[in-house]
């Protein structure tokens, strides 16, 4: 979801900064899906599997408390740490003139 984020809004935003700002929102989207699938995984636990006399075998929490738990910090300070991370990373990319960077789909379709 990131990667296709990335790719779709590099495409608008085709200036060097466009790009770091895409690649900073497309690593914040995509550690958000991967968290929400991962707070989906973790609340359906106590559905399927439960021992003899009824509790939750691996993960004891229900859907709503492991989404709130894993998306509440995800959303705030987590997605905004990859954000500035990912941004980051590729603006130094860009500045070191990477042939990563460079040499990318959208550079080659415009020569």
């Amino acid at each position: 979801a990131g990667y296709y984020t990335f790719r779709l809004l590099s495409r608008v935003l085709s200036s060097e900064r466009g790009r770091v700002l895409a690649a900073g929102i497309g690593g914040y989207v995509g550690l958000n899906v991967a968290a929400f699938t991962t707070a989906v995984m973790f609340g359906i636990q106590p559905l399927l599997h439960m021992s003899p006399d009824g509790r939750a075998l691996y993960a004891p929490y229900p859907l709503s408390v492991a989404l709130h738990a894993m998306m509440l910090q995800h959303m705030t300070i987590i997605g905004t740490v990859e954000a500035l991370v990912t941004g980051l990373v590729v603006h130094s990319l860009h500045r070191s003139k990477s042939a990563w960077v460079l040499d990318s789909p959208e550079s080659r379709s415009s020569r």
